[in-house]
């Protein structure tokens, strides 16, 4: 996690957060409102080792069974229109889906094979998404944040599962 990463402020996700992590069945619209939270980008080395240091405590306590939820996390972030979906709301919803799929993917990279494997049809819906953002999206202060966790994401899959192909 460099000078780039975000950190979650504002309401704990807690609940929702451990119940998507312990692969608890969870529908999508309690999924749509864990994305509810607000991201900032780290100011300083002491945040960035808070942030890695919770990382590190969510996944040494929860029970890792998140493929499935992962995977419907991906499905509603792919029905993103990126040429239509261009409000301030609409943009910062799907880029907290992003850094959440992101800090999973970081988190987690022995998942990623699994999570790719069980949820393909979602997957390939989800990589389209990433490739059509940081094509189809011009880069203004707003969208920024959006390019950048999709090509992050991109970046942690193809080192993950050792293909730089992902699509």
């Amino acid at each position: 996690m460099g000078a780039k990463s975000s950190t979650l402020q504002g309401d704990d996700p807690g609940e929702g957060l451990v119940k998507f992590l312990s692969g608890e069945e969870i529908d999508q619209a309690s999924i749509k409102n864990l994305l509810k939270f607000k991201v900032r980008p780290v100011r300083s080395l002491a945040e960035e080792k808070a942030f890695a240091s919770v990382c590190d405590y969510i996944k040494e306590n929860t029970n890792q069974q998140l493929e499935e939820n992962v995977g419907v996390l991906m499905e509603i972030l792919a029905d993103f229109d990126v040429s239509t979906n261009t409000s301030s709301d609409e943009i910062w919803f799907v880029h907290n889906g992003l850094f959440l799929v992101k800090w999973l993917f970081s988190t987690y990279p022995e998942l990623i094979g699994d999570i790719i494997v069980r949820n393909f049809e979602a997957q390939k819906m989800f990589f389209s998404l990433l490739v059509n953002i940081i094509t189809k999206i011009e880069v203004t202060d707003e969208s920024y944040h959006l390019v950048l966790e999709a090509t992050d994401i991109l970046t942690i899959v193809s080192y993950s599962t050792n293909h730089l192909e992902v699509l």
